[in-house]
């Protein structure tokens, strides 16, 4: 028997992501969602359709400079990760980081 060390398997998957300060201003609008980004504001409203059913969800998240807004699709839009997210460069090197253990 040997003993080893591992970890979960990375996850690869790439997502496009803006970094937002005090002058983003941006819009996003698909058949699900309608999002705006103003004065470090990310206001949403969330449509969601099913038999029998439709629902509505108004959300304003406050900001900071320096946080990271994801496009999570169009059903989703930009969202602001519960999960730490890292650039691809800073994951490359927590990963080879990991290779020395």
């Amino acid at each position: 028997m040997k003993k080893i060390k591992v970890i979960k398997s990375p996850d690869i998957t790439v997502y496009n992501a803006v970094i937002v300060d005090k002058n983003t201003e941006l819009t996003y609008n698909s058949d699900y969602v309608k999002q705006t980004v103003k004065k470090l504001k990310l206001h949403s409203v969330t449509t969601i359709k099913g038999e029998g059913y439709k629902s509505k969800y108004d959300t304003v998240i406050d900001l900071k400079e320096g946080d990271m807004l994801v496009f999570d699709g169009e059903t989703r839009g930009y969202v602001k990760p519960v999960e730490k997210m890292s650039i691809i460069e800073d994951a490359i090197e927590d990963l080879k980081v990991l290779k020395e253990v």
